[in-house]
């Protein structure tokens, strides 16, 4: 159940991030974000929670996971050189295909268009993932931004995350297919947990009927608990800080929508920082 909007309380949460100090290692923490369906602003909420984390020290690498129509690059303001289907098929290594931005986010960008990724089979896929989650043992977060859908690939990338974020919009269309997509989840044992963000809201009631719907569906069909990790308003500033090619709160950190990012960035740390991250062994073998 969400709380109702506290602006200075947000910011609170935001100033009481824990820093991670730059020269100090850690376990690969792994968030897929995923949805049901497309559109609902998925790339946007993983981008701007890359930089927020970014801004409180963590070293932080985006997969850019939809491996058929990426676009990553462009909400990150980015113009890789190379991508996953270099890595792929290219003969290029992984570490060679990072690309730097100006945001001190790093990125795994994929191609748009391509059948051949899209079309990568099972070992493949895991090949792959085992490799991206490798490579990224030198950051602190590792960002899957998953497509949308119950695609193979959607569902090898949330197996090996150690934390699955599921976005979602007060439409009916994205909430049926986001039951669907943790439906096919829980059917194949890829997560024990999954934190649900409802996005474009536009009353404050909306997150709270997404959730209590998603939730009462999910328990009594599924006998899962879902759990709801924040809210998202609708923005305008939204649509224009993609379009620049810049994250939210460095077009309007007042606004509304950047002020939640911050206090759903703050409660996914509380999720990441307490508990180790099981292996990629044990997540790949339970999908």
């Amino acid at each position: 159940m969400t709380q109702p909007f506290d602006q200075a309380q947000s910011l609170r949460s935001l100033a009481s991030l824990p820093r991670l100090a730059n020269d100090e290692r850690h376990p690969v923490r792994c968030v897929a974000v995923s949805s049901g369906k497309g559109g609902v602003g998925k790339t946007f909420i993983t981008v701007n929670l890359a930089h927020v984390f970014r801004r409180r020290g963590w070293r932080v690498l985006i997969v850019d996971a939809d491996l058929g129509l990426a676009n990553a690059d462009i909400v990150l303001g980015a113009s890789p050189t190379l991508t996953l289907q270099d890595a792929v098929f290219g003969g290029r290594t992984l570490q060679e295909v990072v690309c730097h931005t100006r945001w001190g986010i790093d990125l795994v960008a994929a191609s748009a268009g391509s059948r051949e990724m899209v079309m990568l089979g099972d070992a493949r896929l895991r090949s792959l993932t085992e490799q991206l989650v490798a490579m990224a043992v030198d950051y602190d977060l590792l960002l899957f931004d998953c497509s949308s859908g119950i695609m193979p690939s959607v569902l090898c990338f949330i197996g090996a995350a150690t934390h699955n974020v599921l976005v979602a919009t007060p439409e009916p269309t994205s909430m049926m297919d986001a039951y669907a997509l943790v439906k096919v989840m829980r059917q194949r044992r890829l997560a024990s947990r999954v934190e649900l963000v409802v996005n474009m809201t536009k009353h404050p009631e909306d997150a709270r009927r997404v959730y209590n719907a998603l939730s009462r569906v999910m328990t009594q069909f599924l006998g899962f608990q879902l759990h709801l990790l924040g809210t998202i308003p609708a923005s305008p500033q939204v649509p224009r800080a993609i379009a620049a090619g810049r994250p939210l709160s460095d077009v309007d950190a007042g606004d509304p929508a950047s002020i939640h990012l911050d206090s759903v960035a703050a409660r996914l740390i509380g999720q990441l920082l307490p508990e180790s991250p099981t292996t990629l062994c044990e997540t790949i073998a339970s999908a």
